[in-house]
């Protein structure tokens, strides 16, 4: 299987409603392929003048978002939608301030034994190669604040760590610090932390993940807040790429 079957394995595309969430430019699953409801942080229009000025991006894929999460809480706008028969998101994940908060909205939309598909960088292969994973300790405590936005705490962790790690060398040679230079020094840094300080919305990667990690701490998260879910299927990196796969169900 490649690596879209492999991640939507599981999903019932053809015949099912799902939910995508962060589609962008590159949707997993496009509206000819099935009934699709796509959600993102914001509106189209405010995305693709972003993506304007993003070389990796282009503006004109960019697809029409259905629901956007600035006009209120995903179970309240997907409410008359619901049940869902999945729920996919690549790469979005590590950008979710609370991670447990998320996941418990989205299993409140799907049918029992509705699957949550997950892409996930491994740090291992990224430029979060030198930072601490995230505990379960810290996603409960994410759940309890209701971080609606990355904190200062998750955002400094983000922007004074991350490396310029390349994939390929990662797999050949682990990276070293000395070797690997930073993607921001501390000046860099500084600014960007004041930008969230003064109201701004700043991304990040919220929190930091191998394969074996998630597999371990993610349950025991899940137990402790009473999310339910469990792991389905977990996909190790296959060699020469920067993420892992993920299948929850509901149960």
């Amino acid at each position: 299987m490649d690596r879209r079957d492999r991640l939507l394995d599981g999903c019932p595309v053809a015949t099912g409603l799902g939910l995508e969430f962060g589609p962008l430019a590159n949707p997993v699953v496009r509206k000819a392929d099935g009934r699709v409801i796509y959600v993102d942080y914001t509106d189209t229009d405010t995305l693709r003048r972003k993506a304007a000025n993003d070389p990796q991006v282009d503006e004109h894929a960019v697809v029409e978002i259905d629901v956007d999460l600035r006009r209120g809480p995903l179970v309240e706008q997907c409410r008359d939608l619901a049940p869902f028969d999945y729920a996919v998101a690549s790469h979005v994940f590590e950008h979710l301030p609370n991670p447990l908060g998320w996941l418990r909205d989205v299993a409140t939309l799907l049918v029992p034994g509705g699957v949550i598909a997950l892409a996930v960088p491994d740090r291992r292969f990224t430029f979060d190669v030198f930072r601490r994973e995230t505990t379960a300790a810290q996603l409960v405590a994410w759940d309890l604040e209701g971080l609606l936005k990355p904190s200062l705490t998750q955002l400094a962790d983000h922007y004074y760590h991350v490396r310029q790690v390349d994939t390929a060398s990662a797999w050949a040679v682990p990276p070293t610090v000395e070797a690997v230079p930073r993607h921001h020094d501390d000046e860099q840094a500084a600014r960007i932390l004041g930008r969230a300080v003064g109201g701004k919305h700043v991304d990040c990667h919220c929190s930091v993940w191998t394969s074996d990690h998630f597999a371990r701490v993610i349950p025991e998260a899940l137990r402790l807040r009473d999310v339910p879910l469990r792991i389905r299927r977990l996909d190790d990196p296959v060699p020469g790429t920067n993420e892992f796969l993920v299948a929850l169900a509901r149960v």
